[in-house]
């Protein structure tokens, strides 16, 4: 695995691991139309954020389609 795939492995293994918390807080981040701020707060500590992000500016120049 190169450095630019770690953020995505570590999603990846952050969703599985999660997958039971992440159902039960679906409901009310619908309801209240918000992710709440602890999910942020783990997505960004993984580098979720930064997927998409150009390696030149520190992302892991993912694209949308793979």
């Amino acid at each position: 695995m190169n450095e630019s795939q770690r953020p995505l492995a570590s999603l990846l293994e952050f969703s599985i691991a999660s997958r039971h918390r992440l159902r039960e807080l679906a409901g009310r981040h619908e309801a209240e139309r918000r992710v709440g701020p602890e999910l942020v707060r783990e997505l960004a500590a993984l580098g979720a954020f930064r997927l998409l992000v150009p390696s030149e500016l520190g992302g892991g120049e993912g694209t949308p389609s793979g």
